[in-house]
């Protein structure tokens, strides 16, 4: 009998408090979460000075069985060399100690700050790894790219840069391989119309399918499209943030996004359209005296923040946020207190990005019908 044990990362300090710091505890089965261990002291991870950044956002499973981590937030050292931090699990998520992940940039160009690995690890079929990368190219303006890695995630390098513009935004991105070996890579791209600032979701994928990190040395990129997704805001250009990708049963899509409100659509065709979405928790703010980006608060619904992990070949985890700090909160709901971007890993698969715990709840899908239920969540069992 397996029990499924989840871990989950988030932030403990305020939106916009310098002194970032995150958290990671763990779960088995119903149980109480846990505090995370920091595996050189036996200590609270929390603790270390060194984790400040520490979460479970892009996982990986190492060829040796453990459990690898690897920071979203990129590194420069002192001799000018960029890096990532691993850390590494050899208990199932319980206890972790870091390590250094050197990360080629070659042929590629980062105009100021270090980048972030963005959002969750692919794992190829020959085992290697790639991972969505974003950058300032040039001044502020962001391009977002595929890493490669090795097995183990110890090495990373630029693969493919698959948006990139003189004029527009790209940053968090997310990648899934098709069931015709394709990848599918879908980016945020932030832009100005009539004095309100959107962030929409493009696609590109790739013309050949892709089975190992090389094939990305000779697979090209068509071209990029808007998603439309109906019953989403401004379906024909999806307006959202934080898009996360998964390949689901039979070559189903599973996307989650958000702003307004935290959603979720399928495709049965390899990401050409996409389902009737679905809102999992609508929460509209009360009180936002600055408005965001040109819009009304209240037309948000959330940070928007939110992601998933799959359970099963038809079911997933979701968790997401709630509502941006400041912005009061409808229906007496009550949170213990304000987490940025949270992220939850079930032995080695990713699972939530967002900025308030919410309850999560269980996802299923229907084929024939081409729509997403959300339940709601049961008690996890162990599995022969």
């Amino acid at each position: 009998m397996t029990r499924h044990r989840f871990v989950r990362s988030f932030q403990v300090s305020a939106d916009g408090d310098p002194a970032v710091k995150l958290r990671i505890e763990y779960q088995d089965g119903a149980g109480k979460w846990q505090a995370a261990l920091d595996a050189r002291t036996g200590g609270p991870l929390l603790n270390a000075t060194d984790a400040q950044f520490a979460k479970v956002g892009n996982v990986l499973t190492a060829t040796n069985g453990d459990l690898v981590a690897v920071e979203e937030l990129g590194r420069v050292d002192a001799a000018g060399k960029r890096y990532a931090v691993r850390w590494t699990s050899a208990d199932g998520g319980v206890g972790r100690r870091p390590s250094r992940a050197d990360l080629d940039f070659t042929g590629g160009t980062i105009s100021s700050g270090t980048g972030r690995l963005f959002q969750g690890v692919l794992t190829l079929p020959d085992g290697s790894q790639v991972v969505p990368f974003y950058a300032a190219h040039q001044g502020s303006l962001s391009a977002a790219y595929l890493l490669s890695g090795n097995h183990d995630g110890t090495a990373w390098k630029r693969a493919s840069t698959v948006f990139l513009s003189g004029t527009y935004n790209y940053t968090e991105a997310t990648v899934t391989r098709r069931a015709d070996g394709r990848l599918l890579m879908v980016t945020r791209l932030d832009q100005m119309s009539g004095g309100y600032a959107y962030s929409r979701l493009l696609g590109r994928v790739t013309t050949a399918p892709v089975n190992s990190a090389a094939d990305l040395g000779t697979a090209g990129w068509g071209a990029a499209y808007a998603l439309k997704v109906p019953g989403a805001a401004d379906e024909n250009a999806v307006r959202g943030v934080n898009p996360v990708l998964h390949t689901m049963d039979q070559g189903v899509l599973m996307l989650v996004f958000g702003r307004p409100r935290n959603k979720i659509t399928f495709s049965y065709d390899g990401g050409t359209t996409w389902s009737t979405v679905h809102s999992f928790y609508d929460n509209l703010p009360t009180g936002c005296s600055g408005g965001y980006g040109g819009h009304p608060c209240d037309t948000l619904g959330s940070s928007g923040y939110q992601g998933v992990a799959v359970t099963g070949p038809r079911t997933a985890e979701v968790m997401g946020d709630n509502c941006q700090s400041g912005w009061g909160l409808r229906g007496g709901v009550r949170l213990p207190e304000h987490h940025r971007r949270p992220a939850v890993e079930r032995h080695g698969h990713a699972l939530l990005s967002g900025r308030r715990l919410v309850p999560g709840g269980r996802v299923r899908y229907n084929r024939e019908r081409g729509r997403a239920r959300a339940a709601p969540r049961p008690a996890r069992r162990g599995r022969a």
